[in-house]
């Protein structure tokens, strides 16, 4: 039902972006330009439907290797201090 709320696990979440930006690249190659244009309001509306938001920005503990978000200051696992990002290392 429309306004229901889905809860979508994060794995989940990242593989329906990418599906979903693959779609759009379709969408904008196609020449059916009678088709498109309902199609791409279509597409519009399960994205909107959907609300993705951002891929989020993530970063592994430098002690235990646990990913967490890339603005946290304390590991979720094992409550290490995490350094901030101006400081850690880039490879």
């Amino acid at each position: 039902m429309p306004g229901e709320l889905v809860l979508i696990h994060d794995d989940a979440r990242s593989r329906l972006r990418k599906l979903l930006a693959l779609m759009q690249d379709q969408l904008k190659a196609s020449t059916d330009l009678v088709g498109r244009p309902g199609l791409q309001r279509s597409f519009d509306a399960v994205v909107t439907e959907l609300d993705l938001g951002d891929e989020p920005h993530l970063r592994a503990c430098n002690v235990c290797g646990a990913v967490g978000m890339r603005d946290a200051t304390l590991c979720s696992v094992c409550w290490s201090k995490l350094a901030p990002l101006s400081l850690v290392a880039v490879r």
